[in-house]
């Protein structure tokens, strides 16, 4: 647990008791608490991520918002805008084939979910890898906070 994490725990927990510090804290506490731990989780994610760039992955997202939100989090490299290509579909497509694998992170909302059902189905019945478990453990992480993946830039200082 890095400083920060633990100044906050230090700030907000007030022991109950039977000695459990989290039990009694405001719903507004839990809030701050659960976003400061999930912003440490998830810089530990983009790290991972930033070793797929590196590795020769294609990380896919709905939009400009999507990928600025993860740059704050510390995300190195760029980028696939899915929905400001014209053709979009195609275009990804094309982009993926010059990639060992492709990292989808599209929103959580209906559209993200059929989008990334959609692109996935397609990406994979032309043989090229998908991962979408980076957009599971975001999922998780945030503990449904992030409806979209703009929504992460809450998790940032």
């Amino acid at each position: 647990m890095n400083e920060d994490v633990r100044r906050t725990l230090r700030r907000t927990a007030k022991p109950t008791a039977s000695g459990d510090s989290f039990a009694k804290l405001p719903e507004e506490r839990h809030n701050r608490l659960d976003e400061v731990l999930a912003s440490e989780k998830l810089a530990s994610l983009v790290s991972q991520l930033n070793a797929e760039l590196d590795q020769g992955a294609l990380v896919v997202v709905e939009g400009t918002r999507d990928e600025k939100a993860l740059q704050r989090l510390g995300l190195k490299g760029r980028a696939f805008k899915l929905c400001y290509t014209r053709n979009s579909l195609s275009a990804v497509l094309a982009e993926a084939e010059s990639h060992r694998k492709v990292v989808l992170l599209l929103d959580y909302d209906l559209k993200g979910r059929n989008l990334t059902r959609k692109v996935a189905s397609m990406l994979q019945k032309k043989g090229i890898r998908v991962d979408t478990s980076y957009r599971r453990e975001i999922r998780a992480m945030t503990n449904g906070l992030a409806h979209h993946v703009e929504d992460l830039k809450r998790f940032t200082s």
